[in-house]
């Protein structure tokens, strides 16, 4: 199960953003969204897409070797 808040929270820390609360509750956010995706972006987190990137690996593998090479540390 992912930790929404905890990710957030690294995710601020990380870009050295301050932090607000409103950004794990992004669904309930009034504005208006114009994106290809705005059904989406209304919906919580939900983990029926966590593997879906693996698909696409060989295609990450030259980002994945920079990052690494950058000592880009991953999640766990």
């Amino acid at each position: 199960m992912f930790d929404q808040l905890g990710g957030t929270r690294r995710l601020f820390e990380c870009c050295g953003l301050t932090w607000e609360g409103a950004c794990v509750d992004f669904e309930q956010n009034p504005a208006a969204m114009v994106s290809t995706s705005a059904a989406q972006v209304r919906q919580r987190i939900y983990s029926s897409s966590v593997a879906q990137w693996r698909h696409y690996e060989a295609e990450l593998d030259r980002l994945r070797r920079e990052l690494e090479s950058a000592s880009v540390e991953r999640s766990p």
